[in-house]
Order: structure tokens, then C-alpha cells, then sequence
């Protein structure tokens, strides 16, 4: 890679236990500064925003609205068009949504990781901007969904091949927050049944090291 940078000293998770937990029982909190599952208010907002479809609405308030609180209450009194009847729920509780969204955005400016790690995602296009090359710095968009496991990743992808794999090299120090982990279907995967899912940052910078297209694989390391 362009950029060796001791790069074999970033802490790299093959999987999980068979009961969803680090290999020899390691605690996830040697890693991350802010673990949801061990507080309760954060727990809660995660689980109601971050599992299921409300992450896009956080992204949306994020890069559209700029975590405007004027804007949002705007936004939700004249959205017409609400997906399903959670949404209109949304509507009518807009002020319960602007104090969970500031405490989602609260405890992801606190969140660091501890200590150097190699995260993964994969999506279905680099999303690098036109022509990426090594040596380029780019942001990406928002918050960033990673595992810290590659099976993680590929359950995520439903093992779809052609997804681009995301590598990420997080130093010490990288904004990120660990999601306490979501079960893994055990009919695709009962070795590793759980994600082990880790948020990044909003608007994290990343130097990509080196891309194989021909592997769709590209490596990454956050700079900011």
C-alpha cells in the first residue's frame, strides 16, 4: 500500500464468539470510549433510529438540514409524503424527535476509539468522488455504518459480490461509537451471529492507501 504507516499494528477482528462477543471474552470497552449497551438513554435513542429506517432520517437532518432544529421543525410539519405510520407519528411528536436526534448527536461527538482498529463496510459503489486515485483524501458522507468484523461486513452485503469492501484503518482517536450488537441470522451464519456494528463520525476524512478494482476492494485510513 502507498501508506505502510505501521499499518500491522491496527487491531483487526476475524469474528465473534459463538455467542455474538470478542474472542476470549475480551471486553468491547478496551476499544471504544462510549459503548451504547451500557448506557440506557443512548441505548434506547440507538435502537429507534439507528436500526431500523430512521438512520436515513438522521443522515437526512445531518447533510441536508445541518442539525437545524428551525429547519427540522419545518420540515416535519410540511413532509406530506411519511413512508409508514411511524412517520406520521414523527409528525406529530416532532419535539420528542429534536431532543433524541441532539442526544444521537451528542453521544457520536463524545464516542473515540481507543485504540488503532481496522473496520469494515461494503457498499454498492465507492462513493470517492469522480476518478479516485491512492493519495486522495476524501469525506465521507454523514455517519458511516462499519463492523469491526469482516464476516460482519459480508452478512451486511448478504454476500453480494459485486458491493465494493470498504477497509478502513481507524487510528486511535477516530470519533466512532460501538453499537451494542445486532443478531445475525443464524440460518446464513451461526458462527458469527452478531455484527458488531461501529458508527464513525459525521463528515469523517479518509486517505485512500490503494483500490483493486478487480477485487472491488479499496483501502482507507481516517485522517480526521
Amino acid at each position: 500500500m502507498g501508506d505502510t504507516d505501521n499499518l500491522k499494528n491496527y487491531k483487526q477482528f476475524k469474528g465473534t464468539s459463538p455467542d455474538g462477543m470478542l474472542p476470549g471474552n475480551e471486553s468491547i470497552d478496551n476499544y471504544f470510549t462510549k459503548n451504547v449497551s451500557t448506557t440506557g438513554k443512548y441505548d434506547e435513542i440507538i435502537n429507534k433510529w439507528v436500526y431500523k429506517e430512521g438512520y436515513k432520517d438522521i443522515q437526512f437532518y445531518d447533510k441536508t438540514l445541518k442539525w437545524d432544529k428551525k429547519k427540522l421543525k419545518e420540515w416535519i410539519k410540511n413532509e406530506s409524503d411519511f413512508r409508514d405510520s411511524s412517520h406520521r407519528k414523527q409528525k406529530e411528536e416532532y419535539e420528542n424527535i429534536l431532543i433524541e436526534w441532539e442526544q444521537f448527536h451528542e453521544l457520536m461527538k463524545e464516542g473515540k476509539l481507543k485504540k488503532n482498529m481496522v473496520l469494515h463496510r461494503s457498499q454498492e459503489k465507492l462513493y470517492m468522488g469522480n476518478n479516485p486515485r491512492p493519495g486522495d483524501v476524501v469525506t465521507l458522507p454523514s455517519y458511516r455504518s462499519t463492523s469491526i468484523s469482516k464476516e460482519g461486513m459480508n452478512y451486511y452485503k448478504d454476500n453480494v459480490k459485486d458491493w465494493w469492501d470498504l477497509y478502513i484503518y481507524a487510528p486511535a482517536g477516530t470519533k466512532g461509537v460501538y453499537i451494542s450488537p445486532k443478531a445475525i441470522n443464524p440460518e446464513k451464519n451461526n458462527k458469527y451471529i452478531k455484527q458488531m456494528e461501529t458508527i464513525l463520525g459525521p463528515d469523517t476524512k479518509v486517505e485512500i492507501l490503494e483500490i483493486k478494482s478487480y477485487k472491488r476492494e479499496i483501502y482507507l485510513k481516517v485522517v480526521k
